[in-house]
């Protein structure tokens, strides 16, 4: 899977977090992203898988810009998990996985 992100720029309010980032990573390549505490690391991860709106620049996945894709498709090709995780419930690493793989099934009620 090819990732690439252009010349993406995001503020909070007038504090401006990312400026002209870009990179891409190609399949069967290893990418590190370092960085000093709030260098912007999570903010790129959450502008990358959408969850954050207002940034300047393109996030393309496999060629698709992120902002034209469905949710369901979006969470089919792209997973996260924070290194921040509250344990409110206790969830097995069975039941974790399976969470990941509910954009694969269609559910329907009466």
């Amino acid at each position: 899977m090819t990732i690439e992100v252009k010349s993406l720029t995001f503020s909070y309010g007038q504090s401006n977090v990312l400026t002209q980032v870009g990179f891409t990573v190609r399949p069967s390549r290893l990418l590190a992203l370092l960085g000093s505490n709030g260098a912007g690391k999570n903010t790129l991860f959450r502008c990358m898988l959408g969850l954050l709106q207002g940034y300047i620049g393109d996030i393309l996945v496999e060629w698709d810009d992120i902002c034209t894709l469905p949710n369901r498709s979006l969470a089919r090709r792209i997973a996260y998990v924070s290194q921040y995780h509250y344990h409110a419930f206790n969830f097995s690493v069975y039941d974790m996985a399976l969470m990941g793989a509910t954009s694969w099934w269609v559910v329907s009620f009466p």
